[in-house]
């Protein structure tokens, strides 16, 4: 009996240290996100975005992490100060997300509406 505790306790570690690897694989790097969105989704001098497959590899974690890991993720790029000179806004990524193949869903939508405090989609 002891020695099936035991077990089952080791289980449990080792399946905490995977989710913790887990975590840390995905977690939220605001700095390194604001660089790349910055250096890759900026929009041009006439106002537009571009979406290439680097801007689509910037959004992608960024949403996809505040879909799954921290709700407030990309909430905290505001504070980020490559985010701030990208002309970039909290609201736009989403809609990037969405033309980079993306899936629309409420979920997605919600994602910026978070940072505002506003939790209605955008219509």
């Amino acid at each position: 009996m002891e020695r099936s505790r035991n077990h089952a306790i080791l289980l449990v570690g080792v399946g905490l240290l995977a989710a913790a690897a887990c975590a840390a694989a995905e977690s939220c790097d605001t700095m390194e996100i604001a660089d790349q969105l910055d250096s890759f989704c900026r929009p041009d001098e006439e106002g537009y975005h571009r979406h290439g497959t680097a801007c689509c590899e910037a959004v992608r974690p960024a949403v996809e992490i505040s879909l799954t890991v921290d709700p407030l993720c990309i909430c905290h790029l505001e504070e980020e100060p490559a985010f701030i000179v990208s002309d970039l806004t909290i609201r736009e990524l989403p809609d990037i997300y969405v033309a980079c193949g993306g899936p629309n869903s409420r979920a997605v939508q919600l994602v910026a509406n978070r940072c505002s405090g506003n939790d209605q989609p955008c219509f």
